[in-house]
């Protein structure tokens, strides 16, 4: 995870890259109040940008299919969408992608089992 640091008067502060905003497409960062020490700013900075980043890893490697499309596919779609094609989107994610692959860990999803769901559909 990236980090730095930087002063607005005499306060220094840790900025923490958070990746990118899945519904609007932009970049977030988190500002932590550090105090009037530089030093004091870049060790919290390296400790918060280290726990970001084992958070990311670790909630990454375990996100399903189906919490993968709940939390990141389905709300991005929602804002191109119109209502109605949104419903149709969401109904086929219930009925037929989350019953055949939605317990897979993303990670684990491989080209044979979507070939299975697709025969099987």
């Amino acid at each position: 995870m990236r980090g730095h640091i930087t002063r607005k008067g005499d306060v220094w502060y840790a900025v923490i890259y958070e990746g990118v905003d899945p519904v609007t497409g932009k970049e977030r960062r988190r500002w932590h109040r550090a105090g009037t020490d530089r030093e004091e700013a870049e060790t919290l900075a390296a400790r918060l940008a280290t726990a970001e980043s084992a958070r990311r890893t670790g909630s990454r490697s375990e996100l399903s299919v189906a919490g993968f499309l709940a939390r990141y596919w389905l709300p991005t779609k929602r804002i191109d969408l119109e209502a109605s094609t949104f419903d149709g989107y969401q109904r086929v994610v219930r009925l037929h992608i989350l019953r055949h692959i939605g317990d897979i860990p993303l990670r684990g999803l491989r080209t044979e089992r979507l070939e299975q769901l697709y025969s099987d559909l």
